[in-house]
Parts: C-alpha cells; structure tokens; sequence
C-alpha cells in the first residue's frame, strides 16, 4: 500500500469501543505504546476490526503537533508520543521534523519554521508528537 501519509505505523487492535455514531479502536504499536482512533461504526463494521487483528495506522505529518521536553504536557490531543529528535529539514516556509519513537518506529511531523526556531527543537532534544485521534485513518495490511 502506498499512500501520501508520512506516518505509517503498523500494530495490533487491543479494544474496540462502539458509541452511537463512532468507535473507538486502540492499538499497540509496540513497547506499551498506544494510539487511539475514532472512526466511524461503518467503517469499523466495514474492516471488521476486532481485538488482537493487525492494523496500519496512517497520519498525515501536517496533523502531528510537536511538544518540546520530556515531561507531559496537558492537550485536548488523545496520541502524545514521545520521540528523540532525529533531524530537523529546515525548508523556506515549513520543516519537517523526524522522530524516533521507542520501538524502532518513526514519527515525521511537519511545523512552520518559524515554529521551530520558537520552540528551540534541535536534533537530539526529547519531543512529543501529538494528535488528535479523528486525525488517525485505518487501513488492513495487504
């Protein structure tokens, strides 16, 4: 599968939750680290996505918020992954940031360069990658 999204991430389906329009799925990407999505019951139906069934999770970079330190900071994001600082490709307008995520896994978030230089991110440094779980698109592996 090829796709646009610069966040590929594969894991497995620890629990489904429906509610009257979305579900819930939580998956483990590996080494106790959780996502959490909300798609539609339809869709949830559709895949038939249950406990323990292998998963890719794609999330566009421009979704991925970057929260400088190691330490956890409060946000309405339900994914707050922390990651060491691979490189930063500083671009004219924007940057696109890498992430070492524990596990092996990557995290590539794109910010403002402006944005960059504010909150000081350099490589090495310790960073969260946040997003919102209705930024999470699903998809079974081919």
């Amino acid at each position: 599968m090829k796709t646009s999204a610069r966040n590929q991430l594969s894991g497995r389906i620890n629990k489904v939750t429906r509610g009257m329009v979305n579900s819930e799925i939580l998956v483990d990407i590996g080494k106790g680290v959780n996502i959490n999505a909300v798609i539609t019951n339809d869709s949830t139906t559709e895949l038939d996505l249950k406990p323990d069934d292998e998963i890719i999770i794609l999330v566009k970079a421009s979704a991925v918020i970057l929260f400088p330190g190691d330490t956890p900071v409060k946000s309405s994001c339900e994914n707050m992954l922390m990651g060491r600082v691979r490189e930063v490709r500083l671009g004219i307008v924007n940057a696109e940031v890498l992430l070492d995520l524990s596990g092996g896994k990557v995290m590539t978030a794109v910010v403002t360069k402006e944005s960059i230089a504010s909150l000081g991110v350099k490589e090495g440094m310790m960073c969260y990658g946040a997003f919102n779980a209705a930024q999470v698109i699903l998809a079974l592996p081919m």
